[in-house]
């Protein structure tokens, strides 16, 4: 680039920018447009990474002190770094005391933990003389309404002592009693593995019973049995809630027993089913579904659009929206890629609850009566609704989108931030006050100081959390975040990532502010008043990464809806910058880190389009529709991370303990993860299905199964996935929807049910023994499993050859994977009364055989 140029681009950055720039103002500018600044892969860990030198020089110090024997003082220095609010990462370093960049990130707190576990038993006994001394001062000065946190407080801190170790019993004891099962759970295993035999045999009981009721018995069972005969008779002859199971004999016949233990009822797979609590359905993002199979016709169906208006202009508005939505939705569907609905269903007891363009409703499953909405004022869709839609130039000056188009296509299916929600059965979370991606950003008033006067639609790096009560019908009982500067919010300035994983009485969630992305652990009743004093919704928090564009730059990270997954004491933290962080919940503590190379393509900004937003705020940027990975939510299954963020061109799997790569591949065409299930990792692509091994990533299936383009993601059924997707008539081209069901362990199609009138099914969730369905616009449900059995008993009871009967049966036995009796059943009733659908059916499931096995099935094929 000429020189003038570069000195002309200098004069405006120095009358853009003054010499105090707003802290939350973070821009990182190669020194040359258009020459990337060079950054190789351990820069940019180190730039991600929260590290903290003065901290990690005091372990450096501690270690050369244990060295030469000065225990006294090593340890007292180890137990600042315990004490610490927060932990941060560091790397060994090389025995000369230099960087050693091939090393791998760790946790200080857990490097200065497992120093003091070495200081040996003179060490010890100094240790507890010293600090536990002060743990158990701390216990005894806790009054009635602090104990709860006075226990943390020294669990956290001051482990390593009795009183420490006791602290930690103490909490688990208190949240078994209180229902909080998993935290007691959490906080049980963590003295287990510190093998705080002092406890035993109580603490494996109790802690059996905790995984037990969480829906958990063969984890349960795994506890018992690794207690010695003597311990478990001693148990028994106690009695209490156990004894029964102690005397079991087999591993079967205890888990069995332990199954009945549960919170929730069982599926057939042996998992707890029930409530839909976030996406995916619980904290592991495995949930498997009830017993249910789709039909031809859902039994309700629900326009998420409804809304009654007092202005009739307004309403005669909101069928114009509604108009222009279905042209876009032809528009966007005309590309070859995906298209997946931002939003996703919560199923609490009877209720589903969802979000709409404009609120959040709540519909009763057994009927699909409407019951109730809570209405959130969005800036953007006020605009849309009053009809004076501004247009912005997207990506250059003759191309234009209206602020009804950007918005209708992020919330229909694009912004998984604002669509997805969460709950844990008394509240409903949502992110509120996203705006609308793509438009102006910076402005020079900002960099001023000044005040804010851009668009209310116009994103910002901040948002809202919302808690809506469900025994009121919806009522919004708190929230947090704003814009920065509000005395009285708390987390003024932040921008939630996506809504909290309720998790122990908890909401876990990830949040950005100055340039760093936190894991937030908030109350579930947020900011309140108790016993008079004023408490914080914030209870704790730990940085978790200093990603390399902020928030205002990363479209990605805007729009992917992040929210962590919890299994066996980890919390895994997504980043959406090149990492994934593992943390501790019970002693608030860094674990682990992965790092993947992001890549730019999915950020969909380089640093200059991030400076020309500066020196150019009327312009926007045209919105990054990647058709890349869908869903960046880890999903944990026995001990295994599968990964599968937004940017990033590759599958990762990981191991849970450490968070070590145990294999990638490349995405190909890979959209997202169905399931990972008996040691598959199962993805489906645009026109196929395929299963890789977890343990090496190698093909698991002989061969990809060819499907529909899939229209949103579907649900695991113990060994079997429906899946929905989009099919095309032969004859006339129009699109129609159907349901795959698929063999888990095999790949094999085994069924699919094309749905009438033309609808399209979005993302399925267990509905309580149904299946629910829920797109950009609908909501469906299907008749419940048993219900359908009960219809097709009474017309069999009445007549053995109901041609309508012989085809619901053979509809649901093929969904069930029990092919030979359904293809039979279908036979027989196409042969009792010709019908097209049944022996479209018919013909689907012989050529699905066929595919599958033609060896097997060839003596079926003079039937097609």
């Amino acid at each position: 680039m000429p020189v003038k140029y570069l000195v002309a681009a200098s004069t405006v950055l120095v009358l853009v920018l003054p010499s105090r720039v707003p802290a939350q103002v973070r821009l990182r500018v190669a020194p040359f447009p258009g020459r990337p600044m060079p950054i190789t892969s351990d820069v940019r860990s180190r730039m991600v990474h929260v590290t903290d030198r003065r901290l990690v020089q005091r372990l450096v110090k501690a270690r050369e002190l244990m060295a030469q024997k000065q225990v006294q003082s090593a340890v007292r220095l180890l137990q600042s770094l315990l004490e610490h609010d927060e932990d941060v990462f560091f790397r060994e370093p090389r025995p000369d005391g230099s960087e050693n960049v091939a090393a791998p990130f760790r946790s200080l707190k857990l490097a200065a933990s497992e120093l003091l576990g070495t200081i040996g038993p003179r060490g010890r006994e100094a240790y507890e003389l010293e600090y536990g001394t002060i743990a158990r001062k701390l216990l005894e000065t806790a009054g009635d309404v602090a104990v709860g946190e006075r226990l943390e407080e020294v669990s956290r801190k001051y482990l390593h002592t009795k009183a420490g170790r006791q602290a930690t019993y103490s909490l688990g004891n208190r949240c078994l009693d209180q229902g909080q099962t998993l935290m007691a759970a959490m906080r049980y295993d963590q003295l287990r593995k510190m093998k705080a035999t002092e406890f035993e045999p109580s603490l494996s009981v109790r802690s059996a019973l905790a995984w037990a009721r969480i829906g958990r018995p063969s984890r349960a069972a795994a506890i018992l049995l690794a207690m010695s005969t003597g311990d478990r008779n001693r148990m028994k002859a106690r009695g209490g809630a156990l004894a029964t199971v102690l005397g079991q004999r087999s591993r079967a016949e205890m888990v069995q027993a332990l199954a009945g233990f549960s919170e929730s009822p069982l599926t057939a797979a042996g998992t707890s089913a029930g409530n839909w609590m976030t996406w995916r359905g619980r904290h592991d993002r495995s949930a498997s579904a009830s017993p249910a199979v789709p039909g031809a016709r859902p039994q309700w169906s629900f326009a998420t659009f409804q809304r009654e208006l007092d202005d009739p202009h307004r309403q005669d508005r909101l069928v114009e929206i509604m108009s222009e939505l279905g042209e876009l939705e032809v528009s966007e569907r005309a590309r070859d890629g995906l298209l997946l609905p931002a939003v996703d269903p919560l199923v609490i007891g009877d209720v589903a609850v969802f979000r709409s363009l404009f609120d959040i409703k709540a519909v009763h499953l057994p009927s699909g009566r409407h019951l109730w909405e809570s209405i959130t004022v969005d800036p953007a869709f006020e605009r849309v609704l009053d009809g004076k839609v501004p247009s912005y130039s997207v990506g250059g000056r003759t191309m234009r989108q209206s602020l009804s188009q950007l918005f209708l296509g992020q919330r229909a299916w694009y912004d998984r931030t604002i669509g997805s929600l969460s709950t844990d059965g008394r509240h409903v979370y949502a992110v509120d006050s996203v705006g609308v991606l793509g438009l102006q950003v910076f402005t020079p008033a900002a960099f001023r100081g000044q005040a804010d006067t851009a668009a209310a639609w116009v994103p910002r790096d901040h948002n809202r959390l919302l808690a809506f009560e469900l025994a009121s019908e919806g009522m919004l009982v708190w929230e947090l975040g704003g814009p920065r500067g509000d005395p009285k919010n708390e987390l003024d300035g932040i921008f939630f990532l996506g809504p909290p994983l309720p998790l122990g009485g908890r909401l876990f969630c990830l949040g950005e502010r100055d340039g760093e992305i936190r894991l937030l652990a908030i109350h579930p009743d947020g900011p309140r008043r108790v016993d008079g004093v004023e408490r914080t919704g914030v209870e704790w928090s730990q940085g978790i990464a200093q990603p390399e564009f902020n928030i205002l730059a990363h479209s990605g990270r805007r729009l992917a809806g992040l929210s962590p997954s919890y299994a066996d004491g980890v919390l895994v933290c997504p980043t959406e910058s090149g990492l994934l962080v593992g943390v501790d919940v019970a002693r608030r503590q860094l674990l682990w880190s992965y790092s993947y190379r992001p890549t730019q393509r999915q950020t969909g900004y380089s640093r200059q389009q991030a400076m020309r937003r500066v020196l150019m705020p009327n312009r926007i940027s045209q919105l990054s529709r990647t058709d890349g990975w869908f869903d960046s939510v880890p999903v944990i299954s026995d001990g295994t991370i599968v990964l599968t963020p937004r940017d990033s061109e590759q599958l990762h799997c990981l191991e849970l303990e450490t968070g070590r790569l145990r294999w990638s591949r490349s995405r190909g065409q890979a959209h997202f993860v169905a399931a990972v299930h008996q040691d598959k990792v199962v993805v489906v692509e645009r026109s196929r299905v395929q299963a890789f091994r977890l343990q090496d990533g190698r093909a698991a299936w002989a061969m990809p199964t060819p499907i529909p383009r899939p229209t949103g993601v579907g649900v695991r059924m113990g060994d079997l996935y429906h899946l929905p997707v989009e099919t095309r008539d032969t004859t006339g081209g129009s699109r129609r929807g159907a349901i795959l069901t698929i063999d888990l362990a095999s790949g094999r199609l085994l069924a699919r049910t094309e749905l009438a009138d033309g609808r399209l099914v979005g993302h399925l969730v267990d509905g309580g023994g149904r299946l629910l369905g829920l797109s950009h616009n609908e909501l469906v449900a299907f008749e419940t499993d048993a219900a359908l059995q009960d219809r097709i008993a009474q017309r069999l009871s009445k007549d053995q050859q109901d041609a309508t009967a012989l085809a619901l049966r053979g509809r649901r036995r093929l969904h069930r994977g029990e092919y030979e009796p359904a293809v039979a059943d279908l036979a027989a009733s196409f042969e009792a009364r010709p019908d097209p659908g049944v022996r479209r059916l018919l013909v689907q499931a012989l050529l699905d055989g066929l595919r599958f096995d033609y060896d097997r099935y060839a003596n079926r094929a003079k039937r097609l």
